[in-house]
C-alpha cells in the first residue's frame, strides 16, 4: 500500500477483518509508506489485527512519512504487540512521522524488549527530530535484554537532537550480545557525536567475535584518520563475509588512511561482499578509486564490490 494516497480507513478496517479470519497466519508485513488519509481509527483497525494474531513470529510495519502517525497511534500498536511472545522478526519503520516524540517510541521499545526469543531486529528513527537521548536510552535499555539477537539494524539518521552520551550506551548494550552475528548502524547527521563515540564503537565491535557481517554509516561525521586505522585492524581480525561502510563527506579522513583501511579489509580472506562509500573525503580523486579496485581485485576474491 506504499505511497496509495485512497487507502483510507475503511480499507484498513476491511484488510483488519480479512487478516483476522488467517487462523495459521505466521508472517505479517504491511507497508503504510507516506499514506496520507489514514486517521487514528485506521490504527485502531491495526491494533485489532496485531492483537488477534499471537501466534505470529515475523512482523513488519513499515509507516515512513505516512503524515498522521502519532504517539497515540504507537500506543495503539504497542498494546497490540504486547501478546506477541513468539516473535523471532521484526521490522519497524517510524522514519520522518514528524508528530512522533520520546513518548511514543519509548512505549514502543518498552513494549520490544519483553520479545525474549526475537532474532532479528530493524528499527527506523530516520529524521525523528523531536526525540531525545530519553529515547535512545530506554533502546539500550532494550537491546540490552534481547539476548536472542542474531541481527540488529538501527537507523539513526538525521535525528539532530541525539547527543552521544545515548550513543555511547547503546553501543555499550549493542556490545553485550554474545550471539550477534550481524550489525548495521547508521548515525549520520548526528552533529554531537564527539570522538569519544567513535573509540566506543570499535571497543564493542571487537568484543563480538562472531560477527560476519557489519554495516556502519557513518557519513559526514568528524570521525578521524585514527578510528578509521583502529577500525581496520578491529576488522581484520573478524571473519566478516559482508562490509559495508558509508564515510561520504568525512573531511578529516585523508585518501592514505583510506589506502590503509583497505590494506587492512584486504586481509579478510572470507570477506565476499564489500560496499565503501568514501567521496568527499579529503583528498580523495578517481585515481583514488581506481587503485582500490585494483588492490581489492588482487587482494580478495569478492563476489560483489561497490567503491564509489
Amino acid at each position: 500500500m506504499q505511497h496509495c494516497k485512497k487507502v483510507n480507513c475503511s480499507s484498513i478496517f476491511a484488510l483488519s477483518k480479512a487478516v483476522q479470519r488467517l487462523p495459521s497466519l505466521s508472517k505479517i508485513g504491511f507497508n503504510w509508506s507516506n499514506c496520507q488519509r489514514l486517521k487514528d481509527e485506521a490504527f485502531f483497525y491495526i491494533y485489532k489485527t496485531l492483537a488477534f494474531r499471537k501466534n505470529i513470529i515475523s512482523l513488519a510495519l513499515v509507516f515512513q512519512m505516512t503524515r498522521n502517525l502519532n504517539n497515540n497511534c504507537l500506543h495503539m500498536i504497542s498494546n497490540g504487540l504486547r501478546e506477541f511472545r513468539d516473535l523471532q522478526f521484526l521490522i519497524l519503520n517510524f522514519g520522518c512521522c514528524k508528530d512522533v516524540n520520546d513518548d511514543g517510541i519509548i512505549r514502543i521499545v518498552s513494549t520490544v524488549k519483553t520479545f525474549k526469543i526475537l532474532k532479528s531486529f530493524y528499527l527506523s528513527l530516520y529524521a525523528l527530530k523531536s526525540i531525545t537521548d530519553n529515547s535512545i536510552l530506554e533502546l539500550a535499555n532494550c537491546v540490552k535484554k534481547l539476548k536472542e539477537l542474531v541481527y540488529l539494524e538501527i537507523d539513526l539518521s538525521q535525528c539532530k537532537s541525539l547527543n552521544d552520551i545515548s550513543i555511547n550506551l547503546l553501543w555499550m548494550s549493542i556490545g553485550t550480545l554474545t550471539l550477534l552475528k550481524g550489525i548495521c548502524i547508521s548515525v549520520w547527521g548526528i552533529k554531537n557525536l564527539t570522538l569519544e563515540s567513535f573509540h566506543i564503537m570499535c571497543q564493542q565491535i571487537d568484543n563480538m567475535p562472531y560477527l560476519d557481517s557489519l554495516g556502519l554509516v557513518l557519513r559526514n561525521s568528524i570521525i578521524e584518520s585514527g578510528v578509521l586505522l583502529t577500525l581496520g585492524q578491529i576488522i581484520s581480525r573478524l571473519a566478516l563475509i559482508e562490509l559495508s561502510m558509508n564515510c561520504y563527506d568525512c573531511v578529516n579522513i585523508m585518501e592514505g588512511d583510506i589506502f590503509l583501511f583497505i590494506k587492512s579489509v584486504s586481509t579478510i580472506s572470507t570477506l565476499k561482499t564489500l560496499r565503501l562509500y568514501i567521496r568527499g573525503c579529503k583528498n580523495v580523486t578517481n585515481d583514488s578509486f581506481k587503485v582500490i579496485k585494483r588492490q581489492l581485485k588482487k587482494s580478495l576474491k569478492l563476489q560483489s564490490f561497490l567503491v564509489e
